[in-house]
Parts: C-alpha cells; structure tokens; sequence
C-alpha cells in the first residue's frame, strides 16, 4: 500500500490541470460549485450583514457543515441543504427588508 501511494504522491501536481480526468466529474464540479457558492454567501453578508437579519446569517453560514458522504449521500445532503438555504435566504432578506422598510 504504501508503494502505491508513493506513485502516486507525485501525481498531485495534475490536479487543476486538463490532465486531471476525476475533476471533471459532476460530484467535483458540484463541489467546486459548492466552494463558489460559498464565497457569494460570504459577499452578501459583506454587503448586507446588520442586527435583523444576524441570526439567519449564523444559520445560513452554518448549512454546508450539514453537507456530508459521498456519491449518492453527499447528492442527498446537497439537495437537503439547498432546500434549507432557501428558506433562510428569504428570512435574512426579510429581515432586512423589514429593517430598511422602517
């Protein structure tokens, strides 16, 4: 076994590369999609963060840490999580709202 990971050891320059033939499947482009996502939420609290809107901010930050497994499961875990975002998304926007509406 640890031949094995000796070949490939020097196999992880490939990564990110057009070499790199498992970064093209679609759990990898959901999971780079994923990362990406991410950082939007992270720009919108830059944005838009104030007291009305905190809480669902702590929650929204704290749904990919829901996102587990592999294969199927993490398939599963992702769509879960994504149905869960949108509910706190119209919360944090709500509670905005009602804030900049007073």
């Amino acid at each position: 076994m640890e031949t094995a990971f000796r070949l490939l050891a020097p196999m992880k320059r490939v990564r990110g590369t057009w070499l790199d033939v498992f970064g093209r499947t679609a759990e990898r482009r959901m999971e780079r999609q994923l990362a990406a996502d991410y950082l939007a939420l992270a720009e919108e609290f830059a944005r838009s963060l104030d007291d009305g809107n905190r809480d669902a901010a702590l929650e929204l930050a704290n749904v990919p840490d829901a996102i587990r497994g592999y294969g199927h499961v993490k398939e599963k875990s992702v769509e879960q999580a994504r149905g869960k975002q949108a509910a706190l998304w119209e919360r944090y926007r709500g509670g905005n709202a009602a804030r900049l509406a007073a």
